[in-house]
């Protein structure tokens, strides 16, 4: 959104879309998309772009929306690097022992 553009009537309409928080989120989501974002579903797997306008919603009642940095991602492993989901990003993985059943004491 151009701040050039806003007005407190545009905020009024916007305030009345949003009578719940499904409304507010489909009137974000056709402001991002009026503006050039990108909706990237949950469920997907999501191709961004460097320089990428995109949004997703949760349960359609929440949106968040970022944009990409125009130049190169520095700091992330490789895409061709493969973890195991839980697994931490050490080379040495920790267990976690169980708890021990605790004896329970009768009254006599």
């Amino acid at each position: 959104m151009k701040n050039a553009s806003f007005s407190i009537e545009e905020l009024f309409r916007f305030l009345d879309a949003g009578v719940s928080a499904f409304h507010s989120t489909a009137a974000a989501a056709a402001i991002l998309e009026a503006e050039g974002y990108v909706n990237c579903p949950e469920s997907a797997a999501w191709e961004l772009a460097p320089g990428g306008k995109y949004y997703t919603t949760r349960n359609g009642s929440a949106v968040l929306a970022w944009r990409m940095p125009k130049g190169e991602l520095t700091g992330w492993p490789p895409a061709t690097a493969t973890r195991q989901p839980g697994a931490s990003s050490s080379s040495t993985r920790r267990t976690r022992s169980s708890p021990r059943p605790r004896s329970r004491a009768t009254a006599a």
